[in-house]
């Protein structure tokens, strides 16, 4: 039961692919390795019986050269005795009529297409089918003609597999190997004899057995080699992925503090990643994103939660000056020559509460990419004079300068590619951010600046205010992030530069956030020239 579950688990089906793609390959290799072997045994044991029919041949040449009969003195019945002790093979002398002049036996396999001839020598060189008789009632064996030459009357030929054209009879896992010589006479002419050698070929030999045996037991060992590291290297390969379905679950449960540990993992989320650090493994990527996603979630959860907090200070301080100023007009606490201040104050109430109402809106609709954008050539020279005289009151109100040092000059068009409305709500939320803490009787610097080469213009909007701690830098564009309440005891809902941020980001423009020369904050963001 335990090795079913286990052959469900990830980990179990890597090992199971591994194995079975291990144990193709290896039966592969072992069929291709078989067959290389049949091969080269057959081709060996061919040329064994090609010596052996060539040393047969220099005796029978040697004989008749010298005058002397095939039997004479002996010897060569007894070399043939010695190579059917010695290599198991039978050698035939057989004329061209089909008389097998002398031999060291006959298997059973070829008696069924032998026939003999009841005397000892043939009556003529010509042997009439009418004296041939079966098996065990003559004394002279004699070939059919089709199998006197094997198909050559010229050269040596060899027979590396099967049945020599039909000669032997078929017999389960045994095949011959032949070898058929010619022997010429004085003249290298005439053909006088052909020597004929047989060997069998069993599939079953003494050798070939061992072969199997040994090729089994490497295999077996090998597998079992390769199992134990396969199952090494497949706890390595599958622990991020068992840690990530894990640690999938307990964020399904609502823990989001879970991570999964691996090499070369970054744990700190980044929301703009560095190229050159990106990992190229699929499993190092697989549980970066993960980590990623979880660390975002974790933010979002807990940015959400501070939002909240925020909000509701933000949003119950207006709503109680609007209930207690209306309240108290209601039942004339408030006499009616003051009531003209009081509903001045819940005017401006309410106007907080709407930016904070559309603030929100915004971030949402940016979250969900749900802006549509019209892109077109404006002069960002008149948007930046326009967006400072709608924050004109303010400014006045604080007693604060504004500097401008606009590229062209205020006179000539700067144009540039976008949309004006959008990026009309980039310049209010910086300008109007830097009025917030920019102190009475401050000075605010909005400037353009051209690098040299560049097909884009960076805009610098500058305060004297207290700036921004250097540890807030990498989280003011965040949402809801409001930072060190010292500076940002202001009412705002944290929106505003995530605002900024998310549209120029839809325009595949950056911005950043740093100290200004002037003591206070700088942004700078960039805008493509038209």
């Amino acid at each position: 039961m335990r090795l079913k579950q286990y052959s469900q688990t990830f980990r179990g089906k890597v090992v199971l692919s591994f194995m079975i793609a291990t144990l193709i390959t290896f039966l592969v290799v072992a069929v291709l390795f078989y067959n290389g072997i049949d091969r080269t045994l057959r081709q060996n044991q061919a040329k064994q019986l090609e010596t052996v029919s060539q040393a047969v041949s220099e005796v029978l040449t040697e004989k008749l050269n010298r005058g002397l009969q095939i039997r004479d003195g002996g010897e060569l019945e007894s070399y043939l005795e010695f190579i059917q002790s010695t290599y198991g093979a039978y050698v035939w002398i057989v004329q061209p009529n089909g008389t097998l002049v002398m031999d060291n036996g006959i298997p059973y396999e070829a008696r069924e297409n032998i026939l003999y001839l009841p005397q000892k020598e043939p009556a003529s060189a010509d042997i009439l089918s009418s004296e041939l008789i079966q098996w065990g009632q003559g004394q002279r064996p004699v070939l059919p003609s089709p199998y006197v030459s094997g198909g050559s009357t010229t050269s040596r030929i060899s027979f590396s597999g099967g049945n020599f054209m039909g000669l032997f009879k078929n017999v389960p896992g045994v095949s011959w190997i032949s070898v058929v010589q010619p022997v010429f006479d004085s003249q290298d002419s005439d053909v006088q004899l052909y020597i004929q050698v047989h060997m069998r070929y069993n599939l079953h030999t003494v050798n070939r057995s061992y072969m199997i045996s040994s090729m089994v037991l490497s295999m077996s060992v090998s597998l079992l080699l390769a199992l134990i590291i396969i199952i090494i290297f497949s706890h390595a390969i599958t622990k991020p992925i068992n840690e990530l379905s894990q640690a999938a679950s307990k964020a399904a449960m609502g823990d989001l503090s879970v991570r999964v540990n691996y090499p070369a993992v970054k744990t700190t989320y980044q929301d703009e990643p560095d190229e050159s650090v990106l990992p190229f493994d699929d499993v190092t990527v697989l549980v970066n994103t993960f980590n990623n996603m979880i660390e975002r979630l974790e933010m979002s959860n807990s940015d959400r939660r501070d939002f909240l907090s925020s909000i509701s200070h933000d949003l119950r301080t207006p709503l109680t000056s609007i209930s207690g100023f209306v309240e108290g007009m209601l039942d004339g606490t408030i006499p009616p020559e003051k009531q003209e201040r009081y509903l001045k104050i819940v005017y401006h109430e309410t106007q907080r509460l709407r930016n904070l109402v559309n603030d929100m809106s915004e971030a949402v609709k940016l979250d969900y990419n749900n802006i549509p954008y019209n892109m077109r050539n404006f002069d960002l020279n008149r948007l930046i004079l326009d967006v400072i005289a709608g924050l004109e009151s303010l400014l006045n109100e604080k007693d604060i300068s504004v500097q401008t040092d606009i590229r062209e000059g205020s006179s000539k068009p700067l144009m540039v590619v976008g949309d004006e409305e959008q990026l009309n709500r980039v310049l209010y939320n910086l300008v109007s951010n830097a009025i917030k803490f920019t102190p009475q009787g401050g000075v605010i610097a909005v400037t353009t600046r051209h690098p040299a080469g560049a097909r884009f213009v960076e805009v610098y909007v500058e305060d004297n205010g207290p700036g921004i701690e250097p540890q807030d830098l990498p989280h003011v564009f965040e949402r809801f992030y409001k930072g060190d309440r010292s500076r940002t005891g202001n009412s705002g809902s944290g929106l505003g530069l995530y605002i900024a941020r998310s549209i120029l980001q839809a325009h595949g423009q950056r911005i950043k956030a740093g100290r200004s020369a002037m003591g206070g904050a700088c942004f700078i963001f960039t805008l493509q020239l038209a």
